[in-house]
């Protein structure tokens, strides 16, 4: 206050480090990105959760002419998107209220979750098959399905997706994205220090681990 000088403190270190873990994730998603472009073929996905909104870390543009028009660094409302459901299972009940009592949800389109009862009933369904689906609930004619990465607490810390043209949108092709996803983020996950318990591991071992993530 007397010398009117300033210094970098401490809240300036912790982001540096946060952004230097969103940097080593992204690095360590992208070899799992592209290999999932390359088995189906449409736009991959790469987010983090930031409060009441997820944020775009990563894309691997799909090989149709017809693709998904999103930005690295896009920050969409969490509720609106299969990306943002995935990651908001994560939370607690405690950090969920925390995040949203009082909350008006904005709706985009017809499909989009407005009310928070239907949300957290939504994201009790998430918990249990172990993915999230977007039907067009931000932007009219696009349909995705996310499934999260975790670390090694079993926290979930962000989320992959494969987008789909309403046009190009089967049942079939979504599951195959969903297989196809459940083997990226059980890799991206395994790196970062996760280790399913005793039952996900003995599911794992039977082939029956895209139920429980």
């Amino acid at each position: 206050g007397h010398t009117r000088r300033y210094r970098l403190g401490i809240r300036n270190m912790e982001a540096g480090n946060a952004y230097l873990r969103s940097i080593d994730l992204v690095q360590l998603a992208q070899p799992q990105m592209v290999r999932l472009r390359d088995a189906i073929e449409e736009t991959v996905q790469l987010s983090v959760l930031d409060g009441r909104f997820n944020i775009y870390l990563g894309k691997v543009e799909g090989k149709q002419a017809l693709r998904l028009a999103s930005e690295v660094g896009r920050r969409l409302e969490a509720h609106t998107t299969a990306l943002g459901k995935a990651m908001l299972a994560g939370l607690s009940d405690e950090e969920f209220d925390r995040l949203f009592n009082g909350v008006t949800l904005e709706g985009y389109t017809d499909t989009t979750v407005v009310d928070l009862d239907q949300l957290r009933a939504e994201l009790a369904t998430i918990r249990l098959r172990g993915y999230a689906t977007d039907n067009g609930e931000h932007t009219l004619g696009v349909r995705c399905v996310a499934l999260p990465v975790r670390n090694h607490t079993g926290q979930t810390v962000a989320a992959l997706s494969v987008s789909f043209p309403s046009v190009r949108y089967s049942d079939e092709r979504a599951e195959r994205a969903r297989v196809l996803l459940d083997e990226a983020v059980s890799t991206l996950s395994y790196s970062l220090g996760y280790r399913p318990g005793r039952q996900e591991q003995e599911d794992w071992n039977a082939g029956e681990t895209v139920t429980r993530h």
